[in-house]
């Protein structure tokens, strides 16, 4: 059987990676999808809402100036306000260190994807 597992319930999951998530998101911003052979749990994954901030440009002749802190402070004042923590992505490491440097940002060890849910297309370049 496959099923939205209750808020309730989330402590089966607690041995899985999908618990990992759990601290980061609201009850309501979540469900963990469960598949169950009688009442053993078989199959999961998380879906979860979530804030991303991604695409940060700065034009190479400011670089060296407080537009990096504008756009951070702004940026990060619109994510605050759905939720308490965003993801972003680093496509270099010198990006990544950034990240931390400015943002105190923790690495996830993963991989990001997109795709079409719905019939909807991912559409590629």
């Amino acid at each position: 059987m496959t099923r939205v597992l209750p808020v309730d319930e989330w402590p089966k999951v607690a041995h899985l990676d999908v618990a990992t998530w759990l601290p980061y998101v609201a009850p309501e911003d979540a469900r963990i999808i469960v598949v169950e052979d009688g009442d053993r749990i078989v199959g999961a994954w998380g879906v979860f809402r979530v804030v991303h901030c991604e695409g940060i440009w700065i034009d190479p002749a400011y670089r060296r100036s407080v537009v990096h802190a504008s756009l951070i402070d702004a940026a990060t004042a619109a994510a605050a306000q759905w939720a308490p923590w965003a993801f972003t992505g680093a496509a270099t490491a010198a990006i990544g260190r950034l990240i931390r440097r400015y943002l105190h940002g923790q690495r996830v060890p993963m991989e990001t994807y997109a795709f079409g849910v719905k019939g909807a297309s991912c559409l590629q370049r």
